[in-house]
């Protein structure tokens, strides 16, 4: 295997950022300077690594630093200490962040956050901006056909579902073929049947392009949907990663019970044993092996304070 294809497309080494807490105090004067309640680390002293097509979940409560980590990836959060690589470049550093638009990611938030003036259509061009017009078009044909959106090109954001407005983000994500994909807990406020689609597609869209994924969420569920290696977060720090196991459609765990011959009466044959993590009944697939992570984490120094609420939305 050669070194290029080695190389890890997100390395992580030492990453820590912390932000200033304000603590306003009830019956102070307007003109009176909030104080300062101390530094909040939020994401502390993080390490790890993703591979090519490799699928990672950050499972953690509230407040825990996964969409801080998020941020930092992408660029629009300076770090403290430590850096970010991607593809064996440095692309952020304490002074030095490379902006997000030159980085090869790709970012899907939480909403949409789709533009009232801009038609389906022109969303998924945004992305493909630069690129021969012929080019562009095959693309738009390309990811509309692949996320289901065929057909509504000419439609504006507030003509759109909930699950067609996050269907729309994801194709415009996907149009300038990023190296690496990061999902910030897409799938909030959707019904459980959008929910299912919009996996599904998530799914199939990293097979497709071949990106690497980094997905955020408190659903241990969708992980194992995606089939992706879990790493828990807790006050800005990284545990250990967990072995991915991709849960079956219900029919596929459905015809493995039924077909399968009864161990009693099967010559030399054994009784199965489902796969760990896996439901009764069904076979856990095979997946790649999770990202490597520095799992030697220093405890936290004394007189550090742990994240606490309004030092992000959800670090």
């Amino acid at each position: 295997m050669t070194a290029e294809r080695m190389e890890p497309v997100v390395r992580v080494s030492g990453l820590s950022k912390s932000f200033a807490v304000h603590q306003r105090t009830w019956g102070r004067k307007r003109a009176d300077a909030p104080a300062l309640a101390g530094p909040v680390r939020a994401v502390d002293r993080v390490s790890f690594a993703l591979g090519p097509r490799e699928r990672l979940a950050l499972l953690g409560p509230s407040g825990c630093g996964k969409t801080t980590l998020l941020r930092l990836l992408a660029g629009l959060e300076e770090p403290d200490a430590g850096e970010i690589a991607l593809m064996g470049r440095v692309v952020s550093r304490p002074g030095a962040v490379l902006p997000p638009g030159h980085r090869g990611l790709g970012f899907v938030f939480q909403e949409p956050a789709l533009w009232p003036h801009m038609t389906v259509a022109a969303h998924v061009l945004f992305g493909l901006a630069g690129t021969d017009k012929k080019e562009a078009r095959e693309r738009l044909t390309h990811l509309l056909g692949i996320t289901g959106l065929l057909g509504l090109d000419g439609r504006y954001p507030h003509q759109l579902s909930g699950g067609e407005a996050r269907r729309v983000a994801l194709a415009r994500t996907l149009a300038p073929r990023p190296r690496c994909l990061l999902f910030d807990e897409p799938l909030t406020n959707l019904d459980e049947e959008a929910k299912a689609q919009m996996l599904e597609l998530i799914d199939r869209a990293a097979q497709l392009s071949g990106a690497a994924l980094l997905y955020v969420t408190h659903d241990r569920g969708e992980t194992e949907a995606l089939g992706a290696s879990v790493m828990r977060m807790e006050e800005g720090r990284l545990a250990p990663p967990e072995q991915p196991a991709r849960r079956e459609p219900e029919a596929t765990r459905m015809t493995a019970a039924t077909d399968a011959p009864d161990p009693a009466g099967a010559a030399g044959g054994a009784p199965s044993t489902p796969g760990e993590g896996s439901p009764s009944g069904s076979v856990a697939v095979a997946a790649p092996a999770p990202p490597q992570v520095d799992s030697g984490i220093a405890p936290a120094p004394p007189g550090s304070t742990a994240p606490g609420p309004g030092a992000d939305s959800d670090r």
